[in-house]
């Protein structure tokens, strides 16, 4: 089989794939791959190029295989050596992301014998704007869980000793965003208990739960832009998850909206993100995150 160029990912050792149908295509998915993961770690040494005998296996591969196989992925060594300083088997981690926001790449993790999670690694760029980095964002877990209880799943935050780099472990959800279009009684009953939380954290903190998040951000700004043209259009408020098989709301986001001891740059995204969720929160579901005087 062939194999990617060198140069897609600092975090890999060798991605495998068919000749594609579509040169464009493949060399899209190509692009998307690079740009995730050499978001992980600081570039380590690339690999080495094209074998001769790579090259021949590529002239021998006619069949298509199966879409399961069409990507294969393993981490560089300082990859895998991040991963083990963090206590994670990286064997059981899927080199190929399965989502990615504005501050986090997401990886599925399947330890032996536990419950699937997902590995999150914060993006360097977006530092400064939601987090100020390990510290904080451990801080963040520790206050969600306090004031929103079982409402956060459980949230692991782990630093790697030896580089400083971190990431967050989480309990995999299977269900769906809250959405507006799909809200039941039970939903706006728990929505109405979480803002009643989020009230008393910022009494005591100053801090508030990003529930909108920015994923859910740009959800709203598709919504609206579809609402001229059709009437079933609905945003995703994408922090808050409905668990499919318990109906509950659970929180996949441990970012928090700080105005107190923070940098100007992350308290002014702070004011404007607060002021959106609480709008979208009160004119699509009716509680207020905000406390009164």
């Amino acid at each position: 089989m062939a194999e990617f160029a060198p140069e897609l990912s600092p975090h890999i050792t060798h991605v495998s794939t068919p000749k594609p149908p579509e040169r464009k295509a493949a060399h899209k998915e190509k692009d998307v791959l690079q740009e995730l993961h050499r978001e992980i770690l600081a570039p380590a040494v690339m690999p080495a190029k094209h074998t001769l005998e790579a090259a021949k296996v590529k002239k021998l591969q006619k069949k298509p295989v199966p879409p399961l196989w069409e990507t294969k992925a393993e981490f560089l060594p300082s990859t895998v050596e991040f991963f083990k300083n963090c206590g994670v088997d990286y064997r059981y981690v899927n080199p190929a992301p399965i989502g990615q926001g504005f501050t986090h790449i997401v990886f599925s993790y399947l330890p032996e014998g536990e419950h699937a999670k997902v590995i999150k690694v914060r993006r360097e760029a977006s530092r400064g704007y939601m987090s100020t980095g390990y510290q904080e964002d451990r801080d963040n877990a520790i206050l969600l869980k306090k004031f929103f209880g079982e409402y956060l799943v459980p949230t692991d935050t782990r630093q790697d000793p030896k580089g400083g780099n971190y990431l967050i472990i989480q309990d995999a959800i299977k269900g769906k965003p809250v959405n507006h279009l799909t809200e039941t009684q039970s939903v706006r009953t728990q929505l109405t208990d979480m803002a009643r939380l989020n009230r008393e954290m910022m009494r005591q903190t100053g801090a508030s739960f990003d529930f909108l998040g920015v994923p859910g951000f740009f959800s709203l700004l598709r919504h609206h832009i579809r609402h001229l043209f059709s009437k079933t259009s609905s945003f995703d408020v994408s922090n808050v998850m409905v668990d499919e098989t318990t109906g509950k709301l659970r929180i996949i986001d441990n970012d928090l909206l700080r105005f107190r001891n923070v940098p100007f740059k992350q308290r002014m995204i702070s004011e404007l993100g607060f002021m959106v969720n609480r709008v979208i929160m009160r004119l699509y579901f009716g509680v207020d995150l905000k406390p009164k005087k």
